[in-house]
């Protein structure tokens, strides 16, 4: 069976669209010029993968006509099955495959539920909706205000003091506390709920 002409055009599309159109895209017509009769040759004059507009000329021998229409590139990508609120810590379980227009795709769009499974929201994420994998943070260990130990270490010498925290902070990263006796304020890596380290 004659593959139908969308389909067709669909494929030829994606061949002109190159590097513009990510390889892990898929695109269908949506709308476009009726063509009746038989068509041979199929040359994109013009078609931009965000808004999906496309120009093109199909021919049969001699006749050739100029056609246009509305393509539509869609991306697998992972979503919450329910709404994730702000720091709440994601399972895989939490995600479902969908399929959406690649002009909705966020910056870093997850295609791997594994990647962000165990890590915190950074903000409330939609149901159904694609996520970035910039929405996520590893889980905070420390709380801004919480009281923490601070160690000072060198070669030769540990010094340990009392501080608090004044923001909010996931292992390893870095953070700004206030020493509780001088007031003064250093910047020291997360290494546990209560334990900053300032090198």
């Amino acid at each position: 069976m004659a593959q139908p002409l969308p389909e067709r055009i669909a494929h030829e599309l994606t061949l002109a669209a190159g590097e513009a159109l990510p390889s892990y895209a898929t695109v269908t017509v949506t709308q476009m010029t009726p063509v009746r009769g038989e068509v041979k040759t199929i040359e994109i004059v013009r078609f931009n993968p965000q808004s999906g507009h496309f120009e093109a000329t199909v021919g049969n021998g001699r006749i050739r006509k100029g056609i246009s229409g509305r393509a539509q590139a869609r991306v697998e990508v992972y979503a919450p099955i329910r709404t994730i609120s702000a720091g709440d810590v994601a399972r895989e379980a939490d995600f479902v495959r969908i399929s959406t227009p690649l002009s909705h795709l966020p910056k870093t769009p997850v295609f791997d539920p594994g990647a962000v499974a165990g890590k915190q929201a950074r903000r409330s994420l939609a149901a159904n909706r694609p996520i970035s994998a910039d929405w996520f943070r590893e889980p905070v260990v420390v709380r801004k205000n919480s009281i923490v130990t601070v160690s000072l270490e060198d070669p030769f010498i540990t010094l340990t003091a009392r501080g608090r925290a004044l923001d909010d902070g996931a292992r390893g990263e870095v953070i700004r506390v206030m020493h509780l006796d001088s007031a003064s304020i250093v910047e020291g890596v997360v290494e546990g709920p209560t334990s900053i380290t300032v090198q």
